[in-house]
């Protein structure tokens, strides 16, 4: 019984961690406040240094809308939103 028990547990955790491990293996960590912020920085930076792109006005919104969404705590849409505008710009974001 002992035997049945522990390996039933032993199951239920493997199934538990499976989607946080194939999510992190695929390099899509829960972002955070300090995510929101590198990724602000880093866009900020890229537009910056690329002032003349013909899609910088693009990448402002992205910024502007990245912004929005980290403020009001969704920092997964708000990274998103930064990524975007990094995009347009030709950039590839830095992962802090």
């Amino acid at each position: 019984m002992k035997k049945a028990l522990m390996l039933s547990a032993v199951v239920l955790a493997v199934a538990f961690s499976l989607p946080a491990a194939a999510a992190m293996k695929k390099g899509h960590a829960k972002a955070d406040a300090t995510t929101c912020q590198s990724m602000m920085q880093q866009l900020d930076d890229a537009i910056t240094s690329h002032a003349s792109s013909p899609k910088i006005d693009s990448a402002k919104k992205h910024r502007t809308d990245g912004e929005a969404a980290c403020t009001a705590g969704k920092y997964s849409a708000g990274v998103k939103q930064y990524r975007l505008g990094m995009r347009e710009l030709g950039v590839k974001p830095m992962r802090k």
